[in-house]
């Protein structure tokens, strides 16, 4: 009697394990179900199992966006100074980045042959960054009044011609250059615009009225004419970048930029 009840209680107790045991297997099997990982291409389910994904969409898309960056900016500019005019100076750059090609347009002017005249030029410039070779389209019949009005396209077509591009590295000191050189030009040349382009606090306290700029023109015109750069910082901000410039004469400038050449500037002279 006493060894047939050891055999019930054993029996049960074999019974409620195996019920436990069960119950959780049953648990985990549920959550393997409703747990998964992608890896790649293909669906791994933890019961195992697995699936195929559809290929990912691989055709990025791009904003058209003013080009601020002066390699690029220079480069594109001499491929268009050594093909179609070398007087020509680009003034703006918008850009579309493809995944194979990356498509400009480019607003500039170009001087007459006889320097009398300035004329404004559109083009768009496509660069295949597979082969590294270029194309170029004369805009200039189209009417254009600002170059925001030509919507580039993502044309990936790929560029078969023996026209090499090639990037010209453009450096802080070479652009605190061009930025000095850009503004003795304007001084000399065209006072007016120059005197648009102080910064604007600046003015105010210093020549609050253009003839007062321009005074200081006439007053400092050889050495406004024989400044070069002689030291240099330059300080990327998030929005803009800001140049300092020394020039020879030890007067020194501060640039703000927000494009290539949109740019404001005082002068501590």
């Amino acid at each position: 009697m006493e060894k047939h009840k050891k055999l019930i209680i054993i029996c049960i107790v074999v019974l409620i394990v195996t019920l436990v045991v069960l119950t959780i297997t049953l648990i985990l099997l549920n959550d393997k179900k409703e747990i998964e990982e992608v890896e790649g291409t293909i669906r791994i389910n933890k019961d195992g199992t697995a699936e195929t994904l559809p290929e990912p969409e691989m055709n990025l898309k791009y904003d058209q966006m003013e080009l601020r960056e002066p390699t690029e900016f220079f480069s594109v500019e001499k491929c268009i100074q050594d093909n179609i005019n070398s007087s020509f100076k680009a003034q703006k750059m918008n850009y579309l980045q493809g995944e194979r090609i990356m498509t400009y347009s480019i607003y500039g002017t170009i001087n007459s042959e006889d320097n009398s005249q300035t004329l404004e030029k559109y083009f768009i410039v496509r660069v295949d960054m597979y082969n590294m070779t270029f194309e170029i389209q004369d805009l200039s019949d189209g009417n254009y009044e600002d170059i925001d009005q030509i919507k580039l396209e993502d044309d990936e077509t790929e560029i078969s011609n023996n026209n090499s591009f090639e990037y010209v590295a453009v450096s802080g000191e070479e652009m605190c250059k061009k930025y000095l050189e850009d503004f003795k030009l304007k001084e000399l040349t065209n006072p007016q615009e120059a005197y648009s382009m102080l910064d604007e606090e600046y003015k105010q306290q210093n020549f609050p009225t253009f003839e007062s700029f321009q005074e200081y023109i006439n007053n400092n015109k050889e050495k406004i004419q024989s400044a070069e750069l002689l030291q240099y910082d330059v300080n990327r901000k998030a929005d803009y970048t800001e140049y300092t410039l020394v020039d020879n004469n030890n007067d020194s400038y501060t640039v703000k930029t927000t494009g290539i050449w949109d740019y404001t500037i005082l002068m501590n002279n």
